[in-house]
């Protein structure tokens, strides 16, 4: 290994020296990056011959029959930044997952939009592409100088949410050694200049907005013209990129096509990489890691990038797609707990980058360490959802589905199993419980952790009610007493996350305002089923009335901690708080705790005297209410 610091060094067991270079202009090729398509093993079929491009139009078109264009809404979407964090889609799973499994009258925050749907319903595009792609154009990147370029190549990977997918050593090796993937390279500059244009004066804007537009065009104009059976990473990444390009630009048709003919590259690669011959060519090391063993970390990340965001538009579109074929698109494993157990990472902090002009790595780490739980939520809740649209729309028996680790195993295991509703729910919570057990074992109580915590909480809590509305439900001791401890230990991990916060900005700058709209959707359901006890309190049996009485001290300190989580920091700057309070206002116990007028017409300071228990008001004021319209009580730079 080279012990040099700043210096990248280049090797194998063989001598590599003699080593052909591939030419630029046609190859797309990244060395080191490994060409599969020179795997010698069993490829197996993929796509119809013919470019990119042409399957890219037919995605395209395929998706419009099932999709066709919907009247433009009239209130039009504002295009996300680039910088946008991946996790940010994260809350909206969740919220789709609870209005289509479970009857506790969850509803969509009206105020919050969800971003894709809104885009999918004011797309008006009638074809893939707007450029003439027959028609040569000269290559932007000649009129860039190496200097800007690597500052360019800078600012990308301290901002950009993708970064996790392209190794910053590997990249520039490539453009070192000139054999770089120039449509790659174009769309990656692009992001960056567009990024910069909204930090520099206004005069300044339209040249660098010029620039990267022309960027954009020419690295779509070179990936549309490559073989559409020819399969290597940088395809895939740069089909990605422009995915997220158009998407954050409003055009979701477009936006899809890239994501799904990205995954079904990376299908083919994922299984080529597994074969890959032991031989010299693909032992190639530097600064002592094997290349091979991180294309094959890349890959796996790419795979659970692609995998959110089909889950993400699955859950939106609503389409006719079989659920068993959509099961097989959740990875099978996770990545990199952190940048200390991703190869990339560590290889980019032993190369040193002395050709860079700054470090980093800490924008790349954080970006790494939101991909886990992101991963985890992303294989727990398309599981779960795959279960109930199962339930809804199928009675029949399916094929055997591959094993997955422990609760996603699991999970799989009760497709088909002819389970009534409540027996699934039932099982459902029983294998999230289990998914706990797993993570509080190996536990590093990390502010990420916390988030995939509560999401996991607050399916359990939602599915122990899986009936009609909430007459027909009758409450158990059972069920009340799971919901005393789930609701209790929901509460006390946001109230953990909002104590330790401060020691957490580095680490949740990214997805800090993603946990609030997660524990605004926990902490909606504790109020919901609040909302059915008070009303079981009034109509329900003599049975479910002495239990209710006979759980007071605990459902009165529930409540108590329902209200001091409302008021906490992460939770106030949610526009989701507003509904959140109005529903407890109607909550009654006569127990503990009883009707709460508005907080402006009370008469005392502090105190509603209910019953035997006292509840505690006194920072509830006008100023609240002001605050609960979604004005951010956290520093700019820790929302996404």
């Amino acid at each position: 290994m080279c012990r040099q610091k700043g210096k990248v060094c280049v090797y194998d067991a063989e001598n590599l020296r003699g080593r052909r270079k591939c030419s630029v202009p046609q190859s797309n090729c990244t060395k080191p990056e490994l060409d599969l398509q020179e795997l010698n093993c069993n490829v197996p079929p993929r796509l119809a011959y013919g470019t990119s491009g042409q399957e890219l139009e037919r995605i395209f078109q395929q998706n419009m029959k099932n999709r066709p264009i919907a009247p433009v809404m009239a209130k039009a979407v504002e295009d996300r930044p680039l910088a946008t964090s991946l996790f940010s889609i994260a809350p909206d799973m969740l919220e789709m997952l609870l209005l289509r499994f479970g009857h506790l009258g969850f509803g969509p925050a009206e105020h919050r939009p969800r971003f894709f749907a809104t885009c999918l319903a004011q797309d008006t595009t009638e074809t893939m592409f707007e450029i003439d792609l027959g028609v040569s154009v000269n290559s932007p990147l000649t009129s860039i100088d190496s200097s800007w370029m690597m500052q360019l190549i800078d600012i990308w990977f301290s901002i950009h949410p993708f970064s996790v997918l392209i190794s910053k050593t590997l990249l520039l090796q490539s453009i070192k050694d000139g054999v770089y993937d120039q449509a790659l390279l174009a769309i990656l500059l692009s992001d960056a200049i567009a990024t910069l244009a909204t930090h520099v004066p206004e005069s300044n804007r339209p040249s660098l907005l010029v620039e990267s537009a022309a960027l954009a065009e020419w690295s779509m104009s070179q990936v549309c013209t490559l073989a559409v059976n020819v399969s290597n990473i940088s395809t895939a990444q740069t089909l990605l990129l422009l995915g997220w390009h158009h998407l954050h630009r409003s055009q979701a048709r477009r936006a899809t096509s890239y994501i799904q003919l990205a995954a079904q590259i990376i299908n083919d690669l994922r299984s080529r990489l597994s074969t890959a011959p032991n031989t010299a060519p693909y032992r190639i090391k530097i600064n002592g890691f094997q290349v091979i063993d991180v294309e094959h970390e890349v890959l796996h990340n790419m795979d659970s990038v692609t995998s959110s965001l089909r889950l993400w538009i699955l859950m939106q579109t609503e389409d006719g797609d079989s659920p068993a074929q959509k099961l097989a698109d959740i990875p099978v494993s996770f990545p990199p707990v952190d940048e200390f157990s991703s190869r990339m990472t560590v290889l980019d902090i032993a190369s040193g980058h002395d050709f860079s002009q700054v470090s980093t790595i800490r924008a790349q780490a954080t970006v790494a360490r939101l991909l886990w739980p992101l991963s985890q939520l992303t294989a727990t809740l398309g599981h779960v959802y795959i279960l109930a649209h199962w339930y809804q729309n199928t009675t029949g028996s399916h094929d055997k589905i591959p094993s997955q680790t422990r609760h996603l195993h699991q999970l799989r295991q009760l497709a088909g199993n002819g389970l009534d509703k409540e027996s699934l729910c039932s099982r459902i919570r029983l294998c999230l419980q289990e998914a706990l057990r797993t993570m509080q074992e190996a536990s590093s109580s990390s502010s990420l952790e916390a988030i995939v915590k509560v999401t996991y909480l607050t399916i359990m809590i939602h599915m122990l009610f899986p009936h009609g509305p909430f007459e027909s439900w009758t409450l158990n001791e059972e069920v009340l007493g799971d919901f005393l401890t789930e609701a209790g230990s929901l509460l006390n991990t946001i109230s953990s996350f909002t104590r330790d916060h401060p020691l957490l900005k580095a680490e949740a700058a990214g997805c800090f305002s993603t946990a609030a709209e997660i524990f605004s959707l926990g902490l909606g359901v504790c109020v919901r089923v609040m909302q059915y006890i008070s009303s079981r309190q009034l109509t329900g049996s003599e049975t479910e009335r002495d239990m209710i009485t006979a759980n007071s001290t605990g459902l009165a300190e529930l409540l108590s901690q329902i209200h001091q989580t409302a008021k906490s920091e992460i939770i106030m700057q949610t526009k989701r708080i507003e509904s959140i309070l109005h529903e407890l206002e109607g909550i009654t116990l006569d127990t503990g705790i009883t009707h709460m007028s508005r907080y402006n017409d009370l008469e005392t300071q502090g105190q509603h005297l209910t019953g035997e228990f006292i509840l505690q008001l006194d920072s509830w004021n006008d100023d609240d209410l002001t605050l609960c319209s979604g004005f951010p009580l956290l520093p700019e730079a820790w929302v996404e």
